[in-house]
């Protein structure tokens, strides 16, 4: 597998995974716990709120350092 195919991949599964896990958390937080009380679901959206923005930006990241050429420059941006 090429090295820029991965990083599509992976970054792609960034980008997915963690639009849902907003999407879970803003629209049905309800029912991941019932009965829970309102400070305590605030304090779980703030948190899956900067988990999953900080996980989109590697995300988006990685999608585009896919497009460097040349296996060495390619393997330091993974490094990183």
């Amino acid at each position: 597998m090429k090295v820029s195919l991965i990083r599509k991949v992976v970054g792609a599964l960034h980008i997915l995974l963690n639009a849902g896990l907003i999407m879970e958390v803003f629209f049905d937080s309800e029912n991941i716990v019932p009965g829970v009380s309102v400070e305590t679901l605030l304090h779980i959206r703030g948190t899956a709120d900067g988990v999953a923005s900080c996980n989109i930006g590697i995300g988006l990241l990685l999608l585009i350092s896919s497009s460097i050429q040349g296996l060495p420059a390619a393997k330091t941006v993974l490094k990183v």
